[in-house]
């Protein structure tokens, strides 16, 4: 276990008096995440697996039995969600032109993420990574 997992561990057992957690959302898509995320749970726990993970990942069965932990999947959007997102945006109810803050190209990424960061009246910044971007519309 590395330093980072045994620090947030640690704060979770301070904060609920060694009880863990009740519930855990497992939204990085990484290893990392599902161990930390298992680890914090309290007896009874639920893990919410929030992330898309693009292969499979080990999971500490032996900690799902003794603490009698559910994981739970979570589907964000069917069907018709996307089917009313595209109506709301297709009758103008949605300022759709509005959502995206700008366009910048890859070599302004770093920038694009403290941007997004430091709040304010940021929404979307799109990082264009063609070799057309550094004309990209700011």
């Amino acid at each position: 276990m590395g330093p980072g997992r045994r620090r947030r561990g640690a704060l979770v057992r301070e904060w609920t008096a060694d009880a863990g957690a009740d519930v855990a959302f497992e939204v990085s898509g990484a290893q990392g995440g599902v161990e930390t995320a298992v680890d914090v749970l309290g007896v009874r726990g639920r893990l919410c697996l929030v992330a898309i993970h693009s292969r499979p990942r080990e999971v500490n069965l032996h900690r799902f039995f003794w603490r009698e932990l559910t994981l739970v999947g979570a589907r964000l959007y069917d069907r018709s969600d996307f089917e009313r997102a595209v109506s709301l945006v297709a009758e103008g109810a949605v300022p759709a032109d509005r959502l995206i803050t700008k366009i910048v190209p890859l070599t302004d990424a770093p920038a694009a993420f403290e941007a997004l960061e430091g709040g304010g009246n940021v929404m979307k910044i799109l990082v264009d990574c063609t070799d057309e971007a550094q004309g990209a519309v700011q």
